[in-house]
């Protein structure tokens, strides 16, 4: 059977409990593609994370933080059937792809939104089994529910992450 490819847009999420779902994030830069999968259940998601921190503690857009994205997509993942205890993440992007003349903690969203979604994960006590992140390229993340992988696709080709 042929996968059904689900498109993960900017501050957006999907979970799943289709074995045939792949979960893609396209043209991650600055931004995190994060997948959570539960291996017993077989059920997971995938966030497209644009920016670290709420700051106005927005309920509208809250996906695209980091620190309110993560824990919502916990309790979604619950509500399909996860149990947080076993969930596992892998995470890619957080690129630097622009260069600017302003102090780095300004610029360098990438490098943030990293360190942010290591914090929320630690915070929630989840495993950070993998991750691709950094550099100056953008990427391409696929999450295969049937087994919970991760493909990543970035200028030097395609590998498991």
């Amino acid at each position: 059977m042929e996968p059904k490819l689900i498109s993960v847009g900017f501050g957006e999420y999907k979970v799943s409990q289709d074995p045939d779902s792949v979960l893609v994030v396209y043209g991650l830069g600055s931004c995190i593609g994060l997948s959570l999968y539960d291996p017993k259940a077989k059920v997971g998601g995938v966030i497209h994370i644009g920016l670290p921190y709420n700051e106005k503690k927005s309920k509208e857009k809250a996906f695209k933080y980091a620190d309110t994205g993560i824990p919502l997509l916990v309790r979604e993942i619950e509500r399909i059937g996860g149990n947080r205890k076993r969930l596992a993440a892998k995470a890619a992007g957080g690129a630097k792809l622009l260069k600017f003349n302003y102090p780095i903690a300004q610029t360098d969203i990438g490098s943030r939104n990293t360190q942010a979604t290591r914090a929320t994960l630690e915070k929630l006590t989840i495993r950070l089994l993998a991750e691709d992140v950094g550099g100056t390229f953008s990427r391409t993340f696929k999450f295969y529910l049937r087994n919970g992988l991760v493909l990543i696709r970035s200028m030097g080709g395609e590998h498991p992450l």
